[in-house]
């Protein structure tokens, strides 16, 4: 069945006689027609449909008493209570009836009618009634049923959305009651005016061009948008704006269906917040974890600078004699090769010695990279070799063959290794061997040191690497060594195992993820 519509330019339909589409069986036809009635029920517009069919002796125009030319009189009593009730309500709701009409040839028809209140800007509120005349009654029912289930849709969205129309310039022409309740203003505030005044000043005017460039073109816009209620709160919605086009595919009006988005959107910046704060403390620990290990670090070379200290001035004093007796000439001639080599191999073990330990004191950032596990052993013992001396322990380090490599930050391995290590030659006894050693298991590769000290008590194994605990004399310790590396190996993605070693002694194993894979 073909169904065209004509439009008065001001957003009125007009009806149109509906014929049906090479169909078989009688032929039916439909006929809709729309009239706008003042409160008092007169006549101000009728479409061509009611002008043309309606009327009893007298054409339907602006003027005419509905009620009394163009209502059956035995049906008058409907169409006065219906449209008062419509009336009475006053919320914009529609609603339906059936209503009798008597037409400019005397038949008389029963009309479906769809009835509105309409508050335009452009003048006072009107009631409009749009009704389906139909010959046959099975299509009767059917027409009803269709309107009554539009009159039911338009109800839902009323209840659930927030629900404004414009015209093509923006003028509010319509607005539901959960537009007035969200917005804190009337109707009558909000008809004749533009969506500015519920404008938050949150988005930018590039913002509101980019969407009215769109619905211009026809097109469907969405977004969330910031109002702002009448009493100075802020609200957000979800908005979906869809333009009504003439027949030159030109919108003539806009509909806005709206949906309240503010608890989402607080809960969004609520996690925002939230999610800044724990960033903002993720840095915190970590730079309090950096100063912590720097610290620690700190501490470990404050325990080496004696010791360090008498291993440099050992060369040191060798070098000076040899070059004051070269300065004084006092060298023969056979033998100053000699006391140039023996200058040059001081000068590169107190290089070796110094660089070690600028090494290790240095802050750096963290860098992984493929690292030999024998170097960082390497570079611990030429740190600890005074106490090592001091101690009379031997460090026996079986390397491996060949090389081990592990993934990770060359210094803070070092740092790991070499709080391990000081631990196991201050806890051995004269005399006493520290074994280093590199075992293997599918994807990870260890450094484990096994001295041969007292050992640490069962009740004590769990909690040694606890911060400040420390089993050393009072002064003697920071109780932040094995804390710090348990860090720095579960940083690395690695395990720190501490058990009882052969001896009887300690047995610290740091595994870490191999280079190499498996």
């Amino acid at each position: 069945m073909s169904v065209v519509f004509g439009d008065d330019g001001r957003g009125r339909v007009h009806g149109a006689v509906l014929q049906p589409d090479k169909m078989t069986g009688p032929k039916t036809d439909v006929v809709a027609l729309t009239v706008e009635l003042t409160l008092e029920g007169q006549v101000v517009w009728a479409d061509r449909a009611a002008r043309s069919l309606l009327g009893n002796g007298e054409p339907v125009g602006p003027g005419i008493d509905w009620f009394e030319h163009c209502a059956d009189p035995e049906h008058r009593a409907v169409h006065r209570r219906e449209i008062g009730r419509l009336i009475e309500a006053d919320n914009d709701r529609p609603i339906t009836f059936e209503g009798r009409c008597r037409a400019a040839d005397g038949a008389v028809h029963d009309i479906h009618w769809h009835a509105v209140i309409i508050r335009d800007a452009d003048g006072p509120a009107v009631v409009r009634l749009t009704g389906a005349l139909l010959a046959d009654s099975e299509d009767g029912r059917s027409m009803a049923a269709a309107l009554e289930q539009l009159l039911d849709l338009r109800y839902a969205i009323d209840e659930a959305s927030i629900v404004a129309a414009t015209d093509r310039k923006g003028v509010i022409t319509y607005a539901n009651d959960t537009f007035c309740a969200i917005s804190g203003y009337s109707r009558d505030e909000l008809l004749g005016r533009t969506h500015r005044i519920v404008n938050s000043g949150y988005h930018p005017r590039s913002f509101f061009k980019k969407m009215w460039a769109t619905i211009g073109r026809g097109q469907v816009w969405r977004g969330d948008v910031c109002n702002r209620a009448r009493n100075g709160s802020e609200y957000w919605v979800a908005t979906t704006i869809v333009p009504f086009l003439d027949r030159k595919g030109r919108p003539y009006r806009y509909l806005a269906i709206r949906n309240d988005i503010t608890a989402r959107k607080r809960a969004e910046a609520a996690l925002a917040r939230a999610v800044d704060e724990l960033e903002a403390a993720n840095q915190h620990i970590l730079e309090e974890q950096s100063r912590l290990l720097q610290a620690e670090k700190l501490s470990s070379v404050g325990l080496l600078a004696a010791g360090v200290a008498h291993e440099i001035n050992n060369p040191l004093a060798g070098t000076m004699a040899c070059v004051k007796q070269l300065r004084d000439g006092k060298v023969p001639e056979r033998r100053r090769e000699t006391y140039f080599a023996t200058v040059l191999d001081g000068l590169e073990r107190i290089e070796r010695i110094v660089s070690a330990l600028l090494s290790y004191a240095r802050p750096t950032a963290s860098d992984r990279d493929r690292v030999d596990v024998t170097e960082i052993i390497d570079g611990c013992l030429l740190l600890i070799r005074p106490a090592m001396h001091k101690g009379r322990v031997r460090v026996v380090h079986a390397r491996p063959e060949p090389p081990e490599y592990v993934v990770g930050d060359r210094q803070q391995l070092m740092q790991a290794a070499m709080n391990v290590l000081l631990n196991a030659v201050h806890a051995s006894p004269e005399g006493a061997v520290v074994h280093v050693g590199h075992p293997v298991e599918g994807d990870r590769a260890a450094i484990r040191v096994e001295d041969e000290g007292p050992g640490i008590p069962e009740a004590d194994i769990d909690r040694v690497c606890d911060p400040f605990f420390s089993t050393k004399p009072e002064g003697t310790g920071t109780g932040l060594g094995l804390s710090v590396t348990l860090g720095i190996v579960q940083g690395h993605g690695g395990e720190l195992h501490i058990d009882r070693a052969a001896s009887g002694g300690a047995r610290v194993t740091l595994w870490l993820p191999r280079a190499d894979g498996p």
